[in-house]
Formats: C-alpha cells, structure tokens, sequence
C-alpha cells in the first residue's frame, strides 16, 4: 500500500502552468529556506511515489528538518496557486479584494476601504455571490458604525435594506439546498421507493423540506435558489423513480446557466452536473434525438478553457461524457462501435482515478463490463465484474453489486461451462438470498438462477419464454422498472427464445423506433 503525503499529493495534481508558476513565485525569495524547500519541491516532483528516504537523499535536506521544510512548501504552493487563480476565478477574486480592503481599514484609511469595498460589492452582486456580498455588507457596516465616513445622509438605511434582502434570498437558497442534500442523503440510505407506502412517506417529507414556488416567485429569485429548488425537485423525481418528472426539473438547471452565464466558469462542478443530470434522465424517458444532442454539446466543451483551468471540472466532465456515450451505444445497440472508446476510459481511469470516488469508478467498469456482454465477448465481461464482485469497499451500492453478479452468471451461462456455471449459481444464489430488499424483479431472476441447474438443455427454450413473460408484466410497474435499466434481462431473454444475439435484438429494437 504506497504511503500517502499530502504535499507529495498536491505537487502531483499541480498542472505544467501551476509548476512554472510555482517556481517564479519561489524564484522571488532568497535564502537558505527558499533553497530547501525548492529542492523538496523537484525530488518529490521527480518521484513516481513517495518514499520518504528517496526523498531525503534525493533533495539533501536532513531527517530533523523535513517535517518543517514539507509544511513550508505546502503553504508556499497553495499561496502560489492562490495567486494565480485570483486571475480566473471570481470567488477568489472578490476574496482578495476584501482582504485589500481589511489592509487599508487596519491602517486607517477608511474611506480607501469603503471604495474597493463598493466595488468588490457590486462584482459580488453580478456573480450572484450573495454570501459574499453580505461579508461585505457586514463590513461596511463595521465601517461605517465606528467611523463617520459621511458616504452619504441615507447610508445606513441602505445598509440595512441591503442586509434583510441578502439575508431573505441566503436563507430560502439555505432552505432549498438543505432539501437537496437531505433528499440525496436519504437515496443512499434507503434507495428508491418501493412501494405505494413509501411513495406517500416521500411526498408528505418532501412537502415539509421544499415549499412549491409560485412562477411568479422564480423569477425575483437568484441563482443559487432556483439552482437549489431545481435540484430538491430532481431527486424527489429520482427517489420517486419517475424520470419525466427529473426531466422537467433537470431541463430548467441545466437552462438556468444560460440564464446566468458567467456560473458556468463559477461553478463548473454545478455546471457538469446539470449535463449529467438531463442526460440521464433524457436516456430513461428515451428521448433519443435531444439525448445525442446534448451529449454532442458536452463533448464539444470537453477542450474549452472551462475544463481545462478547473481539475475538478475536466475530471467531472470526462466521466460524465463517458458514462452517457456508453449509454448511447447501450440504446442505439451498437456495441460493437463502442468498443472504440474502452481504451480512452480505461486511460482516464488510470490517470485520474484517485481524484474519483470508487462508486463512479465501478459504475464505468459496470458500463464497460456490459458492452462487452452485448458484443459477446463474456470473458472480458467477467473481468471487469469481478472488479465490482470483488471490491469490499462498504460505499458501492448493494444493487450494483447484486446486477453485477447477475451478469457475470449469465456470461457464464453464455460460456457454457456447466462446471464453473453450478458453483456460481450457488455462490449468486446464496448472496442475493441474504438481501432482505430484493425487489420482485431480482426475486424472480433469483429464482429462475436456482432452478437452472434442473433444465434439460430442451427445456431451456420454454423456460426463458415463461421468465421473459413473467418480466415483461413488471416492466412498467414504477417500483420494479428500475432493475431492467441494470440489466436489459429482457433482450436477453428474446436472444435466447429468437436465437440471435443481444447486439441484434437491441440494434432491431432501435431501428423499429427511430428508422433510418
């Protein structure tokens, strides 16, 4: 297991610009300490891993001053950056204003103050930073209590006003967030609902946390409220299994950046996500021609400035663009053609992995493993399965554990090894039957699994005809329809009653729906 430095980490994630910029910013100070933690800076730079003797004998600095010099060079890099990124980033901008203004109150010079102030305000307002603009407010107000600036007769009245209005949008833009997050939290906690009963419970909390807005409301409120209210009304959708209903709300966030454009560069996270979250639901309510056009606007944003200037966008970005052109394949049944985009994945997962939550890492190799099924190739497949099957890693979902299992025992089925096929009925068998929430989709599966073994090879044909039509009655039901998105089980199942393969069945299933 290779130790983890936290300087050693942050000298990695560094861009070619950030390190150039680094060593001008260094290249400032003189001295003996500058001259150490430089020399940390390129062993470390220069070393595929940190080991720590490497680096001692590497940068020649002694045992007993390493410790001083690493938190030395942590501080130095991250005001290096800071410095830098006050060019680009706004948020970090109107913080280094406010910290100008500070220097010259400290020193006397209110009014100075009181101007970069007004003007830091203003930006904050056009950013829609309203938390900032309140720090500001706040500080004005300090100003102005202790200190007679004679800015003008009615000052304090509008001080006053500016503060109750900032604190009235901050408080509904709290309120909304605090839905998101707490709807978010109970999906990866309880999943979605599974019954009449838990549909009424989620209603009835979700009434409680987000209030429905008036249309005519929307339109006096900020960024960071409509945002907020768009995504609590998104995940009750998701909870709810109800991918029209994400669609609408997932529309109006991803919209809402056109309406506020400069939250694009602001909060790219935010501004992925809204891609992500269309995209999603335009692929479960099968809208196919506005699916391929968004994906199409995302990958051509993948190389703008945007991504390439924030780490945390391009990686986003990128998996998010993935995981939809493997969906796109999925839809169209092209599985074949997308084998082409495997190796960019797996280059991306390679590189950037350890900034990637494990969950979104086996998502990918879940999407990739299912490719390969559709192609037919079962033994590529299982290998990326059994990177899901074998993980103990308490975060990934149960139910991406329990469809993995289900699929690498139909690719074992499909490779016709009866031997290795018995002892991974078992082993699926006794997995699944430990879950005390199967739903009646994977109850059925399960079933069909654990008589399997009993089938004549001539009784195969009417079994899979009874389980298809067995499903099929489920496939609409808005508590079970969420298994066949795992696992299209169904064009399985014709595959094997038509005797073509799953590519051709799915391929046929698209043509019919959108004809050349």
């Amino acid at each position: 297991m290779p130790v983890i430095d936290n300087v050693f980490e942050l000298i990695k994630s560094l861009s070619k610009a950030e390190k150039r910029s680094f060593k001008l910013y260094a290249g400032r100070m003189d001295g003996y300490a500058q001259s150490n933690y430089i020399r940390l800076f390129d062993a470390m730079d220069n070393a595929d891993s940190y080991h720590e003797p490497d680096i001692v004998r590497q940068s020649g600095i002694p045992q007993k001053q390493l410790a001083n010099t690493k938190a030395h060079l942590y501080k130095q890099i991250l005001l290096s950056i800071r410095s830098s990124a006050a060019k680009i980033n706004a948020d970090i901008a109107l913080r280094e204003q406010i910290d100008f203004a500070r220097i010259l109150y400290s020193k006397g010079l209110y009014q100075q103050s009181i101007k970069i102030l007004g003007k830091a305000k203003e930006k904050a307002y056009d950013l829609e930073q309203l938390t900032i603009a309140l720090e500001i407010v706040e500080f004005e107000k300090l100003i102005e209590s202790y200190f007679i600036t004679r800015s003008s007769s009615n000052r304090a009245d509008d001080l006053t006003q500016q503060t109750y209005n900032l604190n009235t949008h901050i408080a509904q833009s709290n309120r909304f967030s605090n839905a998101a997050i707490q709807l978010y939290a109970l999906y990866l906690k309880k999943g979605h609902v599974r019954n009449a009963k838990d549909s009424e419970l989620l209603k009835t909390y979700f009434q409680q946390l987000c209030p429905h807005l008036d249309i005519r409301q929307e339109s006096s409120l900020s960024f960071s409220e409509l945002h907020y209210y768009n995504l609590s009304h998104y995940w009750f959708g998701f909870i709810c299994q109800d991918a029209a209903y994400c669609c609408i709300y997932a529309q109006k966030n991803w919209e809402l950046f056109d309406v506020f454009p400069h939250q694009k560069s602001l909060t790219p996270g935010a501004y992925y996500k809204s891609y992500n979250y269309l995209l999603e639901s335009l692929f479960h309510i099968h809208r196919h021609a506005e699916f391929r056009l968004y994906l199409q606007k995302l990958k051509a944003e993948l190389d703008q400035d945007i991504v390439k200037c924030h780490h945390n966008a391009y990686i986003q970005s990128h998996l998010f663009y993935f995981t939809h052109a493997l969906n796109l394949y999925f839809y169209e049944g092209l599985f074949d053609s997308g084998k082409e985009i495997i190796p960019q994945i797996l280059t991306f997962i390679q590189s950037k992995g350890n900034r990637i939550d494990t969950h979104h890492i086996f998502v990918l190799y879940y999407k990739v493993a299912s490719l390969y099924f559709g192609c037919g190739d079962y033994k590529l497949c299982v290998h990326y399965l059994n990177k899901i099957i074998h993980n103990t890693d308490s975060t990934i979902r149960i139910d991406l554990q329990c469809f993995s299992r289900i699929l690498r025992l139909l690719s074992y089925f499909e490779q016709d090894d009866d031997e290795i096929l018995q002892y991974q009925i078992r082993t699926t068998y006794n997995f699944l039957r430990k879950l005390n929430n199967l739903s009646t989709v994977q109850k059925e599966i399960l079933s069909f699994l654990h008589r399997l073994h009993s089938f004549y090879r001539n009784q195969l044909q009417a079994e899979f005809l009874s389980l298809y039509k067995t499903l099929l009655a489920l496939q609409d039901d808005p508590y079970e329809k969420r298994n066949f998105i795992y696992i299209d089980i169904l064009s399985w199942l014709e595959s094997k009653i038509e005797n073509e393969s799953v590519q051709t069945i799915i391929r046929n299933k698209f043509l019919s729906r959108h004809p050349l």
